[in-house]
């Protein structure tokens, strides 16, 4: 709730959005509670929720290209952070 009212008076989103995006999730991973889809079995239910997951990450997939880039970012942010902080 704090984070969702720091984030409103910044612009960024409010409370109802983020409610309305953990409605949306529960009911795209669990269309056997909300949809009336019926599994064959716990195994077909799995599977089913384990592609439902791979489709909501198409597009967001980490690049190890991009990695090298961002440890060094986080290394000189820490470094500052302790300089600020005294510890340096």
């Amino acid at each position: 709730m704090f984070h969702s009212v720091i984030a409103e008076e910044e612009g960024l989103f409010t409370f109802d959005d983020v409610v309305k995006t953990v409605s949306e999730k529960m009911k795209r991973r669990h269309p056997h509670v909300f949809a009336g889809v019926t599994y064959t079995s716990k195994e077909e239910q799995h599977v089913a929720w384990k592609e439902i997951k791979k489709q909501e990450k198409v597009g967001k997939e980490w690049f190890a290209d991009t990695l090298p880039e961002a440890f060094e970012e986080a290394k000189e942010l820490i470094e500052k952070a302790k300089e600020r902080k005294g510890y340096k």
